[in-house]
């Protein structure tokens, strides 16, 4: 489709606005806490850069962290050895204090890394860019890069030092560059897509559906003449492309099998990881793999571990927790998170099919994010329109080219689309410098968010540099918070509340059962994904109360006095498990015993008191207990206790292997 834009209008255009999404990531970044994930990601960039040790955080593969840790480089830190014990505990224990125990401010070395992870949305707003132009031309181009360049989905991930944004422009990277072979064959082009696919697989374990993609939209190009010489010269060119592929993502691991240096192993093994799979073909693939040396071994072990969450994680979607993920989780999400305009643009897309008249440039922008739309709807982790993030940019190029040929039937429809493009542009600049919790205004707003989805949709830790703010300004200095990163490390004085992600395994001081004064309650944590629906959250009444007031649109404040004796309960236990493993059995029983009178209602509470007093071989008191908790599981919501709960599933086999009846 021809362009009415000079080349001049179209250069100043994209060069504007490539500065203005420049400038919104930078600006936004600053006022942003750690995000749950960044300090192990960082750390580990780190000790891939300083050790080779492919074996910090070796859920991810290594790309994004490398970028992000690069700048670390020529800081005088203070580095950490080569870090032994549990692979994900230990690195995750790691991470913290190398971010925020180092010789640097914490948020200069967390700034400094952001900014170099966000090249990747700078290179993927100029692939958007050039895709567009390619495809459609320079006007489609410009409108196409005004939606990404006020996307606040891509906004909230877009300079974090995750995953997801080094996912999507890979896989976007992938397509264009094997849409550009597919249209005009020759080597460069082909070892251009080979590279692309390789930056992918370095990415994210996820991005591996690159390979099927690029399958698929071969498959599509045997629908035109000449299908053998299309089929053979294809089928040599996606062998080309995979085999540079696989030696570009040996590259990142320095062609080294091994995950860790000499001395160091990882914890569980590969084959103890791969062995707990539920799928015995899923288990068998990667044992081959493994034995053959086909890929590094820390490439293994993270898709093995992408394999065991794949089994499911519990979600909250519309004010319900669900113990596992949902099929129309992304779909829903999806549609409360795009701003209005893009969606209205998407839904008009097929007015414009006949007009433009570019069917294999359609297949190329459909296939690939409807396909991995599918993947995503049929996987158990719902956590997070993130995971959909690769969907993103194939639809704003569609959404784009709409927008262009809908604009050029008339004054009136161009006012329409400009009007259309503003609205999307100021609907985002609303929520800045909080991105995440975005919403778009029929859903309800940023405010209404937390209490459609939650996890890295609303809360994901990055408001506590706004809360020690608010608080400084309202002089509050005698608080309690609950949130999934330790707020001390941001000088806020509040004491803490257990959080649903961490309490179990370090459950730390118990509150008292009744607090007065002010609290400040994560949103993920009145939601309760982590705790489990209704009673089982132990903050629930403060999802079904107005807050006094909302910190960055994710952190709920409240004041007056507050009954959390079920969150108090559960710390005592917790408690009381934790010493138990010291053989400290007296405070334990005195743990799990003041637990059980706050909250006697709590089936694991009565699982925990139950596992204290059959190890003091008080079996007639502990078997009263096992009894108890299992009798209130298997009526409060057993679908979500009696699978989720750790301590009850632990009863339910001991049960069902013969031991309590």
């Amino acid at each position: 489709m021809p362009s009415a834009l000079s080349t001049r209008t179209y250069l100043a255009a994209v060069t504007a606005l490539l500065l203005v999404l420049a400038a919104e990531l930078v600006l936004s970044i600053r006022q942003q806490s750690q995000t749950i994930d960044e300090a192990v990601h960082l750390f580990s960039g780190n000790q891939y850069w300083e050790h080779r040790d492919f074996g910090a955080n070796p859920e991810h593969p290594p790309l994004v962290k490398l970028i992000a840790a690069a700048p670390l480089r020529f800081l005088d830190l203070r580095q950490l050895p080569v870090i032994q014990g549990n692979t994900k505990r230990a690195n995750g224990d790691a991470g913290l204090e190398f971010l925020h125990r180092n010789n640097v401010d914490s948020q200069t070395i967390l700034f400094r890394a952001r900014i170099a992870a966000s090249l990747l949305t700078l290179v993927l707003a100029i692939l958007v860019a050039l895709c567009a132009r390619d495809m459609f031309g320079q006007g489609p181009a410009v409108f196409a890069l005004a939606l990404l360049v006020f996307e606040p989905n891509i906004l909230a991930n877009g300079a974090l030092i995750t995953t997801d944004m080094g996912a999507t422009c890979g896989i976007f990277a992938s397509v264009f560059t094997f849409y550009r072979y597919v249209k005009q064959p020759s080597a460069v082009r082909l070892i251009t897509s080979g590279i692309a696919v390789a930056l992918t697989l370095a990415a994210k374990h996820s991005a591996l559906v690159i390979t099927g993609l690029l399958v698929l939209l071969a498959l599509t190009e045997l629908l035109r003449r000449d299908r053998l010489e299309t089929a053979k010269r294809l089928t040599t060119a996606l062998l080309g492309i995979f085999t540079i592929a696989l030696v570009g993502l040996w590259s990142f691991y320095t062609f080294r099998y091994a995950a860790r240096p000499e001395g160091a192993a990882l914890s569980p093994t590969l084959d103890a990881l791969a062995h707990s799979l539920r799928s015995g073909l899923q288990s068998k693939v990667i044992l081959a793999m493994a034995q053959a040396h086909f890929l590094p071994e820390s490439y293994l072990w993270g898709l093995t571990d992408v394999f065991a969450a794949d089994e499911g994680r519990p979600t909250f979607l519309l004010g319900q927790v669900y113990p596992t993920g949902q099929w129309f989780y992304f779909p829903l999400v999806f549609l409360i998170k795009a701003t209005i305009p893009f969606l209205a643009l998407l839904m008009a897309a097929p007015l414009t099919l006949k007009k433009v008249k570019a069917r294999r440039e359609f297949l190329f922008l459909i296939i690939p994010p409807a396909t991995f739309l599918a993947i995503s709807m049929a996987s158990g982790l719902n956590i997070g329109i993130r995971h959909i993030l690769p969907i993103f940019p194939f639809l704003i190029v569609l959404a784009g080219m709409t927008a262009y040929t809908l604009a050029q039937r008339s004054r009136f429809a161009m006012s329409f689309i400009g009007a259309a493009i503003l609205f999307h542009a100021v609907s985002s600049l609303h929520a800045f410098p909080n991105y995440f919790p975005y919403s778009n205004e029929i859903a309800g707003g940023p405010s209404h968010s937390y209490r459609l989805m939650t996890d890295a949709n609303v809360d994901w830790s990055q408001g506590l540099i706004q809360t020690a703010t608010y608080l400084a300004d309202h002089h509050i200095t005698d608080c309690w918070i609950t949130n999934r990163i330790d707020s001390r490390f941001y000088g806020i004085p509040c004491k803490q509340l257990p959080n649903g992600l961490t309490f179990r395994r370090s459950p730390g001081t118990p509150a008292p059962p009744n607090i007065q004064g002010t609290i400040l309650i994560s949103a993920n944590e009145a939601a309760g994904q982590a705790w489990g629906p209704g009673e089982l959250n132990p903050y629930h009444q403060f999802f079904d109360r107005q807050p006094d007031d909302i910190i960055a649109n994710s952190i709920l404040v409240f004041r007056g006095t507050f009954d959390v004796s079920r969150a108090s309960a559960l710390s005592h236990a917790e408690m009381a498990q934790q010493v138990l493993t010291q053989k400290k059995y007296a405070d334990a029983l005195t743990e799990a015993q003041t637990a059980a009178q706050t909250f006697p209602g709590s089936a694991e509470v009565q699982a925990i008191l139950c596992q204290v007093l059959k190890q003091m071989n008080q079996e007639k008191e502990g078997q009263r207990a096992c009894d108890q908790a299992l009798s209130i599981a298997r009526s409060v919501h057993p679908e979500y206790q009696l699978k989720r709960v750790p301590a009850l599933r632990a009863l339910v086999e001991n049960t069902n292997d013969g031991g309590s009846r």
